[in-house]
């Protein structure tokens, strides 16, 4: 799957773990950066990062970006008053970020 321009900045309001604790293989993303399994060809590309004065490519397995996009999302949606707002009179999301954030639940959440 191609990730646009919008999908990366979006992948950006996912918290990450703590970049000191990464292991070699999460920064060159060969490992989950969330559960450190090996990553396949199924994996999320999380962009382009500098870890520690280092430049890393963090992927992330397909079952960790499902559970931390949709958590992400919920918090975020429980959080924003213009989402709160929103939800309470049954109108889309006017916010950018919970707009960002459906978009990466729609494409991962499944």
């Amino acid at each position: 799957m191609e990730t646009t321009s919008s999908s990366v900045e979006a992948l950006a309001l996912l918290p990450l773990p703590d970049l000191a604790s990464w292991s070699e293989q999460q920064i060159r993303g060969t490992f989950c950066v969330w559960d450190s399994v090996a990553l396949g060809a199924t994996a999320v590309d999380l962009g382009q990062l500098d870890v520690n004065g280092r430049i890393g490519f963090p992927r992330a397995c397909r079952l960790c970006m499902r559970a931390h996009v949709t958590g992400s999302d919920a918090a975020h949606r429980a959080m924003c008053e213009q989402c709160v707002d929103d939800q309470a009179v049954g109108s889309e999301t006017v916010c950018d970020t919970g707009r960002a954030l459906r978009r990466l639940v729609l494409e991962y959440g499944r």
